[in-house]
C-alpha cells in the first residue's frame, strides 16, 4: 500500500499509525487527510508518542505525506475526537478522509 492509502485506511478505521518524519519516530492518531491550501497532500494528526524537533509531544501536527517514511498501521484504535479537533480544518482546501 502507499502512504496515502495507509493513512486513509487508518483514518477510516480509527487506527493509530507509526512513522518516521523529519528524522523523528512518531506515533500518531490520524484525523484528517487532505490537500492543503499550498497544494500539498497532508495529514492532520495528534502525535501521542515519539519525538519532535520542537520537543512538544503530545500535540496536534500537520504532516506532509511526501515526508512520511516507514509507515505502519497499528491494529489498535483511538477513541473519539481530541480537544481542538476541527473537521473543517482551514489549512485544507480539499478533504480525502476525516474522523
Amino acid at each position: 500500500m502507499s502512504v496515502f492509502n495507509d493513512v486513509k485506511f487508518a483514518i477510516e478505521n480509527r487506527w493509530v499509525i507509526r512513522f518516521n518524519y523529519g528524522g523523528c519516530p512518531r506515533v500518531v492518531e490520524p484525523y484528517l487527510l487532505g490537500e492543503t491550501t499550498k497544494g500539498t497532500v497532508a495529514l492532520r494528526g495528534y502525535q501521542t508518542e515519539g519525538t519532535s524537533r520542537n520537543g512538544k509531544v503530545p500535540g496536534w501536527r500537520l504532516f506532509q505525506l511526501s515526508m512520511i517514511a516507514a509507515i505502519t498501521v497499528e491494529r489498535y484504535r483511538f477513541g473519539g475526537a481530541r480537544p481542538l479537533y476541527n473537521p473543517s480544518d482551514t489549512a485544507m482546501r480539499h478533504t480525502f478522509a476525516r474522523v
